[in-house]
């Protein structure tokens, strides 16, 4: 449920906003909620200087493909 969730969370960000990266903290010893977002296609990015949290990262990736020419 909670995927479900921060997955329709970020299709609003990216309806409203345009896609882009989405930045978030996580306390560095809360594991369980690290691999929640790691699964959901976050990224550890670095800790953040002076504090306890882990700045995650996830990157909406565009697939881009061409389509087969037609001959006229």
């Amino acid at each position: 449920m909670g995927g479900e969730i921060l997955e329709k969370t970020i299709q609003l960000v990216y309806r409203d906003f345009g896609k882009r990266p989405i930045a978030l903290g996580c306390h560095k010893d809360n594991i369980q909620a690290e691999h929640f977002y790691l699964r959901h296609g976050f990224k550890k990015m670095d800790v953040m200087e002076g504090n306890d949290y882990l700045l995650l990262f996830k990157i909406h990736q565009l697939i881009t493909f061409r389509l087969p020419q037609r001959s006229l």
